[in-house]
């Protein structure tokens, strides 16, 4: 099998020859590529032949649209820092002027990624009541545009190494916190609970769209947000389970296999409730020492409904030493015999002063002990 053939075949419920090994390394990558820290023997080669040297499977997500607001006029200003012609860190402040408000935000971000930016947001754009009004104005305001040519594109750079995932649409509660922040987002939901599901209930009607548009999609894998274990089980019952139901409904009929960015440190109190929402992939999983949840743990609550996705954290690649990552993986693989249902990469991201050879040394493990199925 190649890497793609293997990695659909574990999407799809069927034996691969080789436990998958897909390590996000985008993170990595940019970082020590802007700093120009890259080892020895891979600087000077490209994302994706960095990742093929180094044995790992591909993985690329990639916009599957575009939003345009007609109705709201955005100013932005960015002060960037450039080193040797290219940015390194930019800061954006964008205005979002809209007839039910005006709101603000500010962004830290590293540049773009087949699509996407590595961004941090420092100030979020609901800082108050009154923004309330003004988001939900933006949010129906939207018009969704297709942009498969980025996916298609991205897939064709990646061949038959890994494979590329489309983005669908986030759950009403992933949506509101990306307006407010969790801790806000969560103290508003208590505050202002009229406020707070009005904007919810409004970004579900708006996902609607997008969830068709990924539907119709050539990706195989849509990104359906993310669990960040912040979110009350209440609040995840409420917004989370049964938007995801419905919008797996719709996916699952076009033969789509969905994928949850699961990077929450603890996952306990969402445990039993996260298979409810038919969510096929917890990606970025994240065990012990860096998060609460063992492996073996989910998949003896989780079973066959949910794919795991990780089971390495990231904090390991950087503080370990490569004997003892190659060690950790070989009892993760004992732990999860015979291998169904299971994807080995990182939780969350390999981290920028990882040492690399612990990132060879997971390689080497999986090639030589990896064979489906585990024994």
């Amino acid at each position: 099998m190649n890497m793609k053939e293997r990695i659909m075949a574990v999407l799809r419920h069927e034996e691969p020859d080789l436990i998958p090994w897909v390590p996000n390394m985008d993170h990595w990558y940019n970082v020590n590529r802007r700093r120009y820290s890259l080892p020895g023997d891979l600087a000077g080669y490209n994302y994706h032949d960095i990742k093929r040297k180094l044995k790992a499977g591909l993985w690329v997500r990639c916009g599957l649209y575009k939003g345009e607001m007609p109705n709201v006029r955005v100013k932005e200003v960015v002060r960037s820092d450039i080193y040797k012609g290219e940015i390194q860190r930019q800061e954006i402040h964008r205005t979002y002027e809209t007839p039910a408000g005006i709101v603000f935000t500010k962004n830290v971000s590293t540049g773009p990624f087949y699509g996407f930016v590595s961004s941090h947001p420092v100030e979020y754009m609901i800082k108050d009541l009154p923004d309330y009004d003004a988001v939900k104005f933006m949010v129906e305001d939207t018009q969704y545009t297709p942009t498969y040519d980025v996916f298609l594109a991205a897939e064709r750079e990646v061949g038959d190494d890994g494979i590329a995932l489309g983005g669908g649409h986030g759950c009403p509660l992933n949506g509101v916190f990306g307006y407010t922040g969790f801790v806000k987002g969560i103290i508003d939901s208590y505050r202002y609970p009229k406020e707070f599901d009005k904007l919810a209930r409004a970004i579900e009607e708006r996902a609607w769209e997008t969830i068709q548009i990924a539907a119709d999609s050539p990706a195989d894998v849509i990104m359906m947000g993310s669990v960040d274990g912040v979110e009350p089980s209440s609040l995840f019952e409420k917004y989370s389970i049964p938007f995801h139901r419905k919008a797996m409904h719709l996916l699952h009929a076009k033969g789509k296999v969905s994928s949850c960015h699961a990077h929450t440190k603890d996952f306990s109190h969402l445990l039993n409730l996260f298979p409810k929402t038919n969510i096929d992939i917890a990606e970025s999983f994240t065990p012990p020492p860096q998060g609460v949840v063992r492996v073996d743990e989910a998949r003896a609550v989780w079973k066959d409904k949910v794919i795991i996705w990780g089971g390495v954290p990231a904090v390991i690649v950087s503080q370990w030493s490569p004997n003892e990552v190659g060690k950790y993986v070989l009892n993760l693989f004992k732990s999860i015999v015979p291998g169904d249902n299971f994807v080995l990469a990182m939780g969350d991201n390999v981290p920028p002063d990882a040492n690399i050879e612990c990132v060879k040394a997971i390689a080497d493990v999986v090639e030589k002990h990896g064979k489906y199925p585990l024994l």
